[in-house]
């Protein structure tokens, strides 16, 4: 079950963030960066979507090799 946008109260703070941004733009990428860091090996970068599914009944999305 996907966890309402809307019902924030009590989660940290970014958590909450996290949703409010799914809330008020119907979704949101998180990326996802390898312990070296971007300068190092730029490629090892991924990220995915999150709220496509619970606003439009979308698959997520996974992105890899993301210079």
């Amino acid at each position: 079950m996907a966890l309402d946008p809307k019902k924030r109260d009590g989660l940290a703070k970014g958590d909450q963030d996290f949703l409010r941004i799914i809330d008020e733009c119907g979704w949101q990428i998180m990326y996802v960066a390898p312990r070296t860091g971007l300068e190092e090996n730029p490629q090892e970068w991924w990220g995915y979507s999150t709220g496509l599914y619970f606003h439009w009944q979308h698959p997520e999305i996974v992105l890899f090799n993301l210079d």
